[in-house]
């Protein structure tokens, strides 16, 4: 096909003149002479020729091709849920976290957020920032369970493991601090009772913080006594437990308070009274740890509902009995040594003996370390008889 363009006179050097100046040779002669070899020049015409017949196609419009799907998607991906096991909560290290927090980018175990109830609904949110923590998909691998006699020996060492004699020493200057207190609000005098009113209320709410600390601690299971809270925020950290305690004595010695109040207005001292009253204690004896246990870990008064108490009690009888026998024997172990004491020392601060005043401070102080080392293996064991049984107890999956 190459002598097809000979046809075409040679002697007619006009014609060649215009073409070869023509604007679109240099755009097509660049690849022509790349690709054909040289011709003489009277066939000069079908070097525009060629590449206009070629380049047809070439001129066409191309309509860019889409990648591969394989390499790029056409579609948006869905949201991917956090990880399993993504990150373990920032209190409890050894807990997976169950929350997170964008605000304060941290993971948060059931125990270390607020439940709150909107429109039915229930919102966790953050205890720190106030913001509302998104649920994580975690994987659990749950080990043998160990049950709740089993691990009631290992609670008369928790208050010594880690730096637990450090925390029990600081633990005994708060208990100091209600006691004084105490004595101060008894001395009469407006200065003694308005000052003897904040030691009691700063002592005992931050008491009430830090045995929920023990009982957060123990509910996740780990094996030392945690550091004492600290005093970030007044109201939340000394009031609100305060408060929280005071309305959980209230609510749970209730009838033998009103009793009480009864035989003050009236003045009636009858035995059927005095027995109503001490079975009114004992019944509120009964309650009271389990709706301790309660508001401990739901953070609220709420939680020492009957209708949550009552059948939470039924559900463990056999450990709950054995809890509640334990506690009352540690909790009465406080006045009995106080009455020893008492009986040792009659005349207390006022002896004249500078050996038996040392004496009387030595065992008031040994006393009191071992008051409150009781105290947190009491509060502990109530963790442990809901880490053995929160399975059947239920409460955080309310």
């Amino acid at each position: 096909m190459a002598a097809t363009p000979v046809a075409i006179p040679a002697p007619r050097p006009a014609v060649a003149v215009p073409i070869a100046a023509a604007p679109a040779a240099p755009i097509v002669a660049a690849p022509v002479a790349a690709a054909v070899a040289p011709r003489p020049a009277a066939l000069s015409l079908a070097s525009p020729i060629a590449p206009r017949a070629s380049a047809s196609p070439a001129m066409t419009p191309t309509v860019p091709q889409a990648p591969p799907p394989a390499h790029e998607p056409s579609y948006a991906p869905p949201p991917v849920a956090p990880a399993p096991g993504s990150g373990n909560c920032k209190h409890h290290h050894k807990t997976p976290g169950r929350y997170f927090c964008n605000t304060c980018r941290h993971f948060f175990c059931e125990l270390c957020v607020v439940s709150r109830t909107v429109g039915g609904v229930q919102h966790k949110t953050c205890r720190h920032c106030g913001a509302e923590c998104v649920p994580v998909q975690v994987q659990l691998h749950r080990p043998v369970q160990v049950g709740f006699f089993a691990r009631l020996p290992g609670a008369f060492v928790y208050p010594l493991r880690g730096a637990g004699v450090v925390v029990v020493l600081i633990g005994i200057l708060i208990a100091s601090g209600i006691r004084i207190g105490g004595y101060m609000a008894r001395l009469g005098s407006l200065r003694g009772v308005g000052g003897g009113i904040i030691l009691v209320l700063l002592s005992t709410g931050y008491l009430f913080t830090f045995l929920q600390t023990i009982v957060h601690s123990t509910v996740a299971e780990d094996r030392e006594l945690p550091d004492p809270p600290g005093l970030g925020n007044f109201m939340d950290d000394i009031m609100l437990p305060f408060l929280r305690l005071l309305g959980l004595f209230a609510f749970c010695f209730a009838p033998a308070i009103a009793l009480g109040i009864w035989v003050l207005v009236s003045g009636e001292n009858s035995g059927g009274i005095a027995i109503a009253i001490i079975a009114a204690l004992v019944l509120g004896g009964l309650y009271f740890p389990m709706a301790f246990l309660a508001v401990a870990i739901l953070d609220s008064v709420g939680a020492a509902n009957p209708l949550v108490i009552v059948p939470s009690i039924m559900r463990v009888p056999l450990e709950y009995g054995a809890t509640v026998i334990l506690l009352a024997f540690i909790v009465g172990l406080r006045p009995l040594g106080d009455f020893i004491i008492g009986a040792a020392f009659p005349q207390g601060l006022d002896t004249k003996s500078m050996g038996e005043l040392f004496a009387m401070l030595g065992a008031r102080a040994f006393w009191g370390l071992m008051s409150f080392y009781l105290l947190i293996v009491a509060v502990h064991i109530l963790g442990l008889l809901y880490v053995s049984k929160k399975d059947k107890l239920g409460w955080l999956d309310r």
